[in-house]
């Protein structure tokens, strides 16, 4: 899948100049280590204390917060109804996080209310990087330095975190294919 990506992707360069530049490239990396690395870092790190649904839910906040960025970095208009139904949505993320009652919402959910503003900003600025780059390039820019980013984490995995990660393999590796021509084919 990656090879088939990468491929398509220097074809369409070639075929269209494309030159990056380095503030591209900074551009990419600062959308890839937010969006593709931080983010699923964060998460990978949150699921040891919080739940699923609670992941799911913030989840939809992401489409909420992008939306506040793109209003200010790009200047996308908000819907009318945009204040009380974020402004639902937080109360509903606030009383699922904390099961109803007045408490502070456990670690997990701290780090998952850390990639709301990061996802939401790396969205932002993806749409603003394309004004001059191709989708497909900032698509494949946002994984490639994701991956790089995560990377940079494999020295401080531990054994039994590699059997965690080996026995799931299979569905990573099909994920990734999946997201591949996703991106190639949209």
């Amino acid at each position: 899948g990656d090879v088939y990506k990468r491929q398509i992707w220097g074809k369409k360069a070639r075929t269209e100049h494309l030159k990056l530049r380095p503030h591209i490239l900074r551009n990419l990396a600062v959308i890839g280590i937010g969006a593709s690395g931080l983010v699923v870092l964060l998460g990978l790190f949150a699921m040891s204390y919080t739940t699923a649904t609670n992941k799911g839910v913030m989840q939809g906040m992401y489409t909420a917060v992008t939306m506040i960025f793109a209003y200010f970095m790009v200047h996308e208009r908000l819907p009318r109804l945009f204040v009380p139904i974020f402004a639902a949505m937080v109360v509903g993320l606030v009383m699922l996080t904390t099961k109803g009652q007045l408490m502070l919402p456990n670690p997990g959910d701290w780090l998952l209310f850390l990639t709301i503003p990061i996802i939401g900003s790396a969205n932002a600025y993806a749409k603003r990087t394309m004004a001059g780059v191709q989708a497909l390039t900032v698509s494949f820019g946002r994984l490639f330095f994701g991956l790089l980013f995560l990377l940079g984490f494999l020295p401080f995995i531990s054994w039994e975190q590699w059997q965690t990660l080996a026995s799931g393999f299979e569905w990573i590796l099909l994920s990734g294919v999946l997201s591949a021509v996703y991106i190639i084919t949209c």
